[in-house]
């Protein structure tokens, strides 16, 4: 996996909830190209509904399913210290 690809599938780790949750709203409300395509096709908006919250949770669970076990070197260096800071 390169960096750009592996960047955007780690991009839910790096941003707060409600940041992410935000973003969600924007790009699945009726006027972004994704929520006026899903909207055209089945009638009904992503935001609040249930099939936002499915599209919405996969999306933010994608670093669990790319990488569970191999996390990238800052955070298994941010892991680390905050383990072993009362060990010194």
């Amino acid at each position: 996996m390169d960096t750009y690809s592996s960047s955007i599938i780690f991009l839910p780790l790096v941003l707060p909830p409600t940041v992410l949750g935000y973003y969600f709203l924007v790009a699945f409300s009726g006027q972004a190209p994704l929520g006026g395509l899903w909207e055209f096709l089945f009638g009904r908006t992503l935001n609040f509904s249930f099939e936002g919250l499915l599209i919405a949770s996969v999306i933010a669970n994608l670093p669990l399913l790319f990488n569970p076990f191999n996390m990238p070197s800052a955070l298994s260096i941010v892991i680390y210290v905050m383990l072993h800071e009362h060990a010194v």
